[in-house]
């Protein structure tokens, strides 16, 4: 299969430059965050203290209308062991028991990693009320949507700054198909001294050339290091140029 490849020509330069980090250190944080969690003082957020209590008197709801698959709660699990609880599930008395109306894949996902103690609050809404705020909770969510285009950039700024992307529920696969979706295709251009950047879809292989130096790396991990660029400077081409050859240390 022919080898395609996605330049980005900044003025002067041969040397291959490839990203240290590989997909299966990215995974094993992931990993080691799930299996040994945060210590005991640090799972509940200092202001939600006052409200934890032991897990084993919290209850799941079986008349929950939400359904956490495996994928959920192992999110909502990698989620819990890289920030803690930053907020409170919600609770209902029904016949002496804490029925969670709201978090009950927070508590699933705790009890999963062997915690004792979880935050929350007592609701005191009636109980067709309490079942409906329930519903309305989920689906309130379900009615929003994310901007796609922002959310690349912001991954991609956290990937560049080395931060485990799977804490925040993204596979490196997920992430990937998201920039490429998000990432318009645009023409070959020429801008001051030569500069010039490719933006095509599906290419495999990025360059970057400075004069008689040649930076050659996976287009994924270009277009993650771009996306970055812009977040920060936007997208106009003078602007990105500029800084990626502050990057290079190269700027005058």
């Amino acid at each position: 299969m022919k080898k395609t490849t996605k330049q980005l020509t900044v003025g002067n330069g041969q040397l291959k430059a490839k990203r240290s980090k590989s997909k299966e250190q990215s995974s094993s944080k992931a990993d080691d965050g799930i299996r040994h969690g945060l210590k005991e003082w640090e799972r509940i957020s200092p202001a939600l203290m006052p409200l934890g209590m032991p897990i084993g008197q919290l209850h799941a709801d079986p008349e929950n209308v939400r359904r956490h698959p495996d994928r959920n709660i192992e999110a909502i699990m990698a989620s819990l062991a890289k920030f803690g609880q930053q907020a409170p599930a919600v609770y209902v008395l029904r016949k002496g028991k804490k029925i969670i109306i709201k978090g009950n894949g927070l508590l699933a996902a705790a009890k999963s990693l062997g915690w004792t103690r979880l935050a929350a609050v007592r609701s005191g809404l009636a109980e067709q009320d309490a079942k409906a705020y329930a519903i309305a909770d989920n689906r309130t969510t379900d009615l929003s949507d994310f901007d796609e285009e922002l959310l690349a950039a912001q991954l991609a700024e956290l990937d560049e700054a080395d931060y485990d992307l799977a804490s925040i529920g993204y596979t490196d696969a997920e992430f990937q198909e998201l920039f490429k979706d998000a990432t318009s295709e645009a023409e070959d251009g020429e801008g001051n001294e030569g500069e010039t950047a490719s933006r095509k879809r599906g290419e495999r292989t990025a360059v970057i050339i400075v004069g008689h130096l040649k930076f050659e790396l996976p287009r994924v991990e270009f277009d993650r290091w771009l996306a970055a660029v812009e977040a920060k400077v936007g997208n106009d081409p003078d602007r990105v140029v500029r800084e990626i050859k502050r990057r290079l240390g190269l700027a005058k």
